[in-house]
């Protein structure tokens, strides 16, 4: 019985964690392996074109901060922010949408209104919301007006 419940936890445990997604790594950007995320100008909220996606690439050196936000539909996004080689933040972020925070260890917290996460890319977690609409845990605990 208890190798029973044992192996029903390990694999509990593995699923939950086996299905968790994290902002695009910096061997990503650089080789452009980004699907499902959309590169955004940080100042006029514009998707890349390919030739600043490759100005991007060339001076992403490490990753900065996860922030979710809700957007106008209701549906969460991660925006993740990176720096350059002097430490600078990029006018930039990576973007995507329909996703729920994992947040098992509390590595997401609240700041003015959006939940954040600067615990290194591997903890700042998530997955993609399933279809039917099910409310975020941006939306659960937001108390800004939609």
């Amino acid at each position: 019985m208890r190798l029973l419940v044992t192996i029903l936890f390990g694999l509990f445990f593995f699923t939950q964690n086996s299905f968790a997604d994290t902002c695009p790594s910096i061997a990503d950007i650089k080789a452009n392996h980004i699907d499902g995320w959309t590169a955004i100008d940080s100042g006029d909220g514009k998707p890349f074109d390919k030739a600043r996606l490759a100005q991007l690439a060339e001076s992403i050196e490490q990753f900065a901060l996860a922030e979710s936000t809700v957007n106008k539909d209701k549906t969460t996004a991660i925006h993740c922010y990176y720096r350059d080689k002097h430490g600078s933040d990029l006018e930039a972020y990576s973007s995507k949408s329909n996703v729920v925070l994992e947040n098992h260890k509390n590595h997401w917290y609240r700041v003015t209104g959006y939940m954040h996460c600067a615990a290194g890319m591997e903890n700042c977690t998530f997955r993609n919301s399933l279809p039917n609409g099910n409310t975020t845990f941006a939306q659960k605990n937001s108390k800004e007006p939609a």
